[in-house]
């Protein structure tokens, strides 16, 4: 009986180790529609970066358009780094695929894996953080927190590529799978930067992160992005998402849209 017990309480056991990474990937799905909604939309983007030896701040808007499959950012402001494009595409694999075009250089440039964990116009973020959600990491379910007052899960995440970020541990909200908050951690499993989702708020029927940070708690450095006039349902034309294009994206009358 007592074997019968242990057996039942092993497979048990089993069976519940065997079902944590497909609730890990599950909670990292609910997690990745409601950053990527589908529906096609624009928006505009008010970057700040503060902090560092200057203690200056520094501040970049960019419009943003985006599908299911690709997200164009492109600088309108300040003049002398307007017109940078950044595109990326997901395709259904494991990493994004990321074209960068700078006015200075005056040719589209597509990023390899060193270059896209580089700083986005010297922000906090780098282009592989601007991305679409990694589901080529490998995940697991680490239990649940309270964040804020909020119940979430707290999701693991093993990058396939770790000389860079060697760990990363997210808060997501259990009732809406909104992320609050994750901790990226450097190769040597040390705190390096915290991502943080601010204000969240219903935008043409449709869930919005309207404030995103992060912070390098090493470099003592914080970079803010304010979303503003957002739009879903816009038509977006195709060419101004191909790679080709982006030395004219900047130009493009969709950025009318998003006002002054």
């Amino acid at each position: 009986m007592r074997t019968l017990t242990a057996l039942l309480i092993l497979g048990a056991l089993t069976a519940t180790a065997r079902a944590e990474p497909s609730d890990a990937r599950a909670v990292v799905a609910g997690m990745k529609s409601v950053l990527e909604p589908t529906r096609p939309s624009i928006r505009k983007l008010t970057m700040r970066v503060s902090g560092g030896e200057s203690g200056e701040t520094s501040e970049v808007v960019l419009g943003q358009a985006r599908t299911e499959r690709r997200t164009l950012s492109v600088v309108l402001a300040p003049e002398s780094l307007r017109g940078t494009a950044f595109l990326v595409q997901n395709d259904g694999a494991a990493s994004d695929v990321q074209w960068l075009y700078i006015p200075a250089i005056g040719r589209v440039r597509r990023l390899v894996s060193p270059e896209a964990y580089s700083a986005f116009l010297n922000s906090d973020f780098t282009y592989a953080d601007l991305g679409f959600v990694d589901t080529g990491a490998r995940y697991r379910l680490l239990g649940t927190k309270t964040y804020d007052g909020t119940r979430a899960f707290e999701i693991e995440g093993l990058p396939k590529e770790s000389w860079y970020y060697g760990r990363t541990v997210t808060s997501v909200a259990s009732d809406s799978g909104r992320p609050l908050e994750r901790k990226l951690y450097d190769p040597a499993k040390r705190l390096w930067k915290v991502e943080r989702w601010g204000e969240t708020s219903a935008v043409d029927g449709v869930p919005t992160v309207l404030r995103v940070s992060m912070e390098d708690l090493q470099a003592k450095t914080r970079t803010d992005i304010d979303v503003s006039a957002v739009r879903y349902d816009v038509p977006v034309p195709g060419a101004l998402l191909e790679p080709a294009q982006l030395s004219k994206a900047a130009s493009s009358p969709l950025w009318k849209e998003l006002g002054g």
